[in-house]
């Protein structure tokens, strides 16, 4: 097979969302020797955290016996302030954002994203103590942001980013060695269409261990998202069905009620099929990320 860096329109399709974000809070207590958490997300009003992301994915499609490859890197720091907080009722978050970039390499040359327009704007929404997240505020006033991989970041795309920030937690209090699952179906924009994305997580607790000087619980993240429907691109109607495995750690910093770090990597193979051309394009992504936070005291 030959291998030859070349530019092609499917690119959109590389990363739609590419750092996500997880933040929990866990109250220890003993029972019988062993020592039980519950998860809840509460954290103090007037708490502040910037929250710093690094991504980068590579894209190898083969086109007709060619290597198509496309290397994406991103990275942003954006600040929260919790406005107040209710055991019930949940957090009501401020959330800013602040520098990013996304830069694209390929064989058609380098590219990089605009952020300025975004930065510095600010949103509301609530994280209620079991992760899900409502109550979105200012996010239709947000602009719309054409990135260089031929996204448009609007207000779905945003929302979306905040949903899959705060990972859905455990219903029933856990000890070291439980597990508990999370499995939604999500609704990702793409252009004027609307892909289907079936995901199944599993989050186990493992250990209590220090981190970055803090007192954390350290949780292993694994997980299958399976991405399928029909889009346009180029005036051509195309087809996606890929399956992701991701693999990831989290450390929350259960005394402060924050996470201190966490990372993930994922494989995705797939098939674009062009019915048009009579042609399906596979496609292997693979992804890193990484998270840090650093909470103001």
């Amino acid at each position: 097979m030959n291998k030859e860096k070349v530019s092609i329109p499917f690119l959109c399709l590389t990363v739609l969302i590419m750092a996500v974000f997880f933040v929990s809070c866990a109250v220890p207590t003993k029972t019988s020797g062993e020592k039980i958490y519950e998860l809840k997300y509460q954290l103090d009003k007037g708490t502040k955290f910037t929250m710093m992301s690094t991504g980068d994915v590579n894209s190898v499609m083969d086109q007709m016996g060619t290597e198509v490859l496309t290397d994406i890197y991103g990275e942003a720091e954006d600040i929260f302030v919790v406005l107040s907080s209710d055991k019930e009722k949940g957090i009501v978050m401020e959330y800013e954002f602040g520098e990013r970039s996304q830069d694209i390499d390929s064989a058609a040359g380098s590219d990089s994203t605009d952020f300025s327009e975004l930065v510095g704007k600010k949103v509301k929404f609530v994280l209620l103590p079991n992760g899900k997240v409502e109550g979105y505020e200012g996010f239709d006033s947000l602009p719309v942001i054409t990135t260089a991989t031929g996204d448009d970041l609007n207000e779905e795309t945003y929302v979306l980013g905040v949903k899959t920030t705060f990972p859905l937690l455990p219903d029933n209090p856990i000890k070291i060695g439980d597990s508990w699952a999370d499995n939604q179906d999500l609704d990702i924009p793409s252009g004027g269409s609307i892909l289907n994305s079936e995901n199944a997580f599993t989050y186990t607790l493992i250990e209590e261990v220090e981190k970055d000087g803090f007192d954390c619980l350290k949780i292993e993240m694994k997980g299958v998202s399976k991405l399928s429907g029909n889009f346009e691109q180029s005036g051509m109607e195309l087809f996606i069905d890929r399956e992701t495995t991701t693999t990831g750690t989290i450390y929350f910093a259960y005394k402060e009620g924050m996470f201190v770090y966490s990372d993930a990597e994922s494989i995705g193979e797939g098939i674009i099929d062009v019915p048009a051309a009579g042609i399906q394009i596979p496609q292997t992504l693979s992804s890193k990320g990484v998270v840090t936070v650093k909470i103001e005291k």
